[in-house]
C-alpha cells in the first residue's frame, strides 16, 4: 500500500496565472497614493460619524456619560457669561468627545511608505481604547482644586470607558472594496 496519495490536476494553470494577475493588480493599486488618500477619507469620514453619533450603530454602543458629570458640567457653565460658555444655551450634552470639537477637528490620516496612519489628539487615544482607574496628583502646586469639592492633595478617577471611534463598519469595507474594484477595471 502506497504511503501517499498524488492527484494530478490539469487545466489549473490559466486559473493559477489569472490569479497571481489579480494579485499583482491590487498590490499595484493598493501602492497608488491616490488610493490610500481615498481609503484614509473613509476612514476619517467614519470615526466623525461615530463620534457625532455617541457610538450609536456599533456592535458595543458607548457607555453615557454619567448624571453627576453632566450635573457638574451644567453647574460650571451656569457660573459663566453667556459669551464665554462651551455651548451658549448653557446645555450640558451627553455627548462624549464633543464639548470642544477639538477632538473632532484632529482626527486625520498620514501616508507612510507602507500604508495609512490613523491620527488624533492624544487624549483621543484614551478615549479610543478606555483607561484604568487612576490617581491625579498636582504637578507643582500642594493641592488639587476640585470645582464643588475644595482642595484635596489627590483624586482616584474611576478611569473612562472605552469609546472607540476608528471603526471600520461593513459599509465602510464594501465602499472601499467597490473602489478597489474600479480601479482595478481601469488598469485592463
Amino acid at each position: 500500500m502506497a504511503d501517499k496519495l498524488t492527484i494530478n490536476l490539469s487545466g489549473l494553470e490559466e486559473f493559477e496565472r489569472r490569479i497571481n494577475n489579480f494579485s499583482d493588480k491590487l498590490a499595484t493599486v493598493l501602492n497608488k497614493k491616490e488610493t490610500r488618500i481615498a481609503i484614509g477619507e473613509i476612514l476619517i469620514a467614519r470615526a466623525r460619524k461615530t463620534i457625532k453619533s455617541g457610538g450609536t450603530g456599533l456592535d458595543t454602543p458607548w457607555a453615557p456619560i454619567k448624571e453627576q458629570t453632566i450635573n457638574r458640567r451644567w453647574e460650571q457653565e451656569q457660573k459663566k457669561k453667556p459669551a464665554q460658555r462651551t455651548n451658549k444655551q448653557g446645555i450640558v450634552s451627553n455627548a462624549p468627545l464633543q464639548r470642544t470639537g477639538a477632538g473632532l477637528q484632529s482626527l486625520n490620516y498620514a501616508l507612510r511608505q507602507d500604508g495609512l496612519v490613523l491620527q488624533a489628539l492624544k487624549y483621543m487615544g484614551y478615549q479610543h481604547i478606555g483607561t484604568k482607574p487612576y490617581t491625579i496628583k498636582p504637578k507643582d502646586k500642594k493641592a488639587l482644586l476640585i470645582p464643588g469639592i475644595g482642595f484635596r492633595q489627590k483624586v482616584n478617577h474611576p478611569g473612562l470607558p472605552a469609546r472607540p471611534f476608528f471603526v471600520v463598519l461593513p459599509e465602510d469595507i464594501e465602499d472601499i472594496k467597490a473602489m478597489l474594484i474600479d480601479d482595478i477595471k481601469k488598469m485592463t
